[in-house]
């Protein structure tokens, strides 16, 4: 059985996956290549790169919702494959970009995570979750259903409600998966806010599509086309402009660019040529405010 401490070693040993569907669209057949990382108990490791590049396929590794065909992953040592799936599972705490609810009750929703919960544990887990303050207002607080896929809630509301059924279930390993990939910045700061308490203390992997979030980790780690092609802190990476323009570019800053144009007095259709400088500036503007 998978020990339940809060505090875990995790690490990929030249882990790789092969492509069970379509072999012969990448190369070698493989869509993750020795993967290699350790990310040290209560550590944040961000994974960014490019769409296609195995970002969430290599955070599914760790449920075992695949099994690596070369390699291993270990975890305080031992192989995760040595672990039953349903102990390995109830230690690790998801979420996603859409974050799922089922159309049941509050209190059920949360409840999923840990069925005996009590009226005081969900308050505590919602008010850490950004999400109290709303569900006190209901008419019928915790009994309130919220429609199918969670509908009769906002994007931001239903994140911060799967951040207080991850808070619910206590694990010790948190994927985060672009979970404030598609929030206005209102909602995207709740969530922040949120995921501070669901990290903390917890060894994390997230796939960051925000540039807060990518600072903020205890390592980076870039990855195109299957490999991890660089790894590093912020500071350390940033002075690099390729890995600049994915963070800012390819991974979806669209919003971060818009505003750097309008800065810049930028025309919104800027060539290609314009992009390294704009990017490498918002980064530049980001850290100093960071500093200040």
């Amino acid at each position: 059985m998978l020990p339940l401490a809060i505090r875990v070693l995790m690490r990929f040993h030249l882990a790789s996956l092969e492509s069970a569907a379509k072999p012969e669209t990448v190369e070698s057949g493989e869509v993750l290549r020795g993967i290699t990382f350790s990310a040290p108990a209560g550590s944040l490791t961000a994974i960014v790169g490019p769409s296609g590049a195995g970002k969430t396929t290599m955070s599914a590794l760790l449920p075992r919702l695949y099994d690596v065909t070369r390699g291993a992953i270990t975890i305080d040592g031992e192989d995760i494959r040595e672990f039953t799936v349903q102990s390995l599972r109830d230690s690790i705490g998801v979420v996603m970009q859409d974050a799922h609810l089922f159309h049941e009750t509050i209190s059920e929703n949360l409840r999923y995570a840990k069925e005996d919960a009590t009226e005081a544990e969900m308050i505590e887990a919602c008010k850490a979750a950004q999400i109290w303050d709303l569900i006190s207002t209901l008419p019928n607080g915790f009994d309130t259903m919220v429609g199918e896929r969670g509908h009769r809630l906002s994007g931001g509301e239903k994140q911060r409600l799967a951040i207080a059924r991850l808070l619910l279930k206590a694990p010790a390993i948190v994927i985060l998966d672009e979970a404030t990939a598609h929030l206005d910045s209102e909602n995207e700061s709740l969530v922040h806010e949120a995921l501070k308490h669901a990290l903390k203390g917890r060894t994390s992997i997230v796939i960051a599509h925000r540039l807060s979030t990518v600072m903020e980790a205890d390592q980076i780690l870039v990855l195109e086309k299957g490999l991890i092609v660089e790894r590093g802190k912020h500071e350390e990476l940033i002075a690099q402009r390729w890995f600049v323009l994915r963070a800012l570019c390819e991974t979806r800053h669209h919003d971060e660019l818009r505003i750097v144009r309008r800065q810049q007095g930028l025309r919104r259709r800027a060539t290609a040529r314009h992009m390294p400088y704009v990017a490498h500036r918002r980064v530049q503007e980001v850290a100093l405010e960071q500093q200040g």
